[in-house]
């Protein structure tokens, strides 16, 4: 994958991060990114294993992209931020 790709791959991500409603997801990749701080026993038990390698952790970060995807694309429904802080 050349520069270029890599960068217009980049953007098209990130604007497809910064217009997604889905509360739950943004949480997901911030958790894979490492921008928040693990949850000690809901990491351990949603993974399994609190140690995740590189491949599992960019493995979940292309299911999270594929599923932005398939959101873009109108094949799969999120939950809006309003929905999710409706049942908290």
């Amino acid at each position: 994958m050349s520069v270029m790709e890599l960068d217009a791959f980049r953007a098209e991500l990130a604007r497809t991060i910064l217009t997604t409603e889905d509360y739950d997801l943004l949480d997901k990749i911030k958790q894979l990114i490492g921008l928040q701080g693990k949850k000690e026993d809901t990491a351990k038990e949603e993974c399994g294993d609190a140690d995740m390698t590189k491949e599992e952790i960019l493995e979940e970060f292309a299911q999270a992209c594929h599923e932005l995807k398939q959101r873009k694309e109108g094949k799969l429904r999120f939950r809006t931020l309003k929905e999710a802080l409706h049942e908290l």
